[in-house]
């Protein structure tokens, strides 16, 4: 049994869902696991594993960023996952992503119209594109997988940048896109590749 936190940080609160529906599938496969708003988090150093979540709006969420940053030297030594939540995310067939082991929700990735000539969105929405910065934010950490997952977009919950990005560069629609048997079986995943 492990001792691992599931952490997030979150623009409207579907992330917080993901994170507790993950800490109560890795309780039911006998770990000791809580979900925690990454803002509450005093201390990593009794946790075995730390999953750490947050939305991708204008990229992943700043906040989440600046968590691995200024505790990257703890969160280096432990086990460690990221998730992130989108709306938009470009198949092309990766399994990997800047060095890193990919689980995609399937019913997230689109194929894109013109798989030679990718448009600036599809560009965009590329896993790659996502997790560069990540990684760059914290490049001592290295993630055991990262999980990209449909989020639920609730345009009320937008700042005006975040809208107009959302609604002009990713034109991504309104609707909640989680995958609750893709975070089951990623959780599953995660439960098999803690040591």
């Amino acid at each position: 049994m492990k001792k691992i936190l599931v952490m997030y940080c979150t623009n409207a609160g579907s992330t917080a869902e993901i994170a507790a529906k993950l800490a109560e599938e890795l309780t039911v496969l006998g770990h000791q696991a809580a979900s925690q708003a990454m803002d509450q988090v005093n201390q990593l150093e009794s946790y075995d594993v730390v999953l750490i979540g947050a939305p991708m709006i204008l990229g992943w969420h700043a906040a989440a960023k600046q968590f691995i940053r200024k505790n990257q030297a703890v969160l280096s030594q432990k086990q460690v996952a990221y998730f992130c939540t989108m709306v938009s995310l470009t198949q092309d067939g990766s399994t990997q992503a800047v060095g890193l082991p990919l689980f995609i929700d399937p019913q997230l990735a689109k194929a894109p119209v013109k798989p030679n000539r990718l448009s600036f969105r599809e560009r965009y929405a590329l896993a790659e594109n996502y997790l560069r910065p990540i990684q760059k934010s914290a490049p001592k950490i290295k993630p055991m997988q990262v999980a990209l997952f449909g989020g639920k977009l609730d345009m009320g919950k937008l700042n005006i940048f975040q809208m107009i990005f959302v609604l002009g560069i990713i034109r991504a629609q309104p609707g909640d896109f989680r995958n609750w048997a893709a975070i089951r079986q990623w959780a599953a995943e995660v439960n098999g590749l803690i040591s």
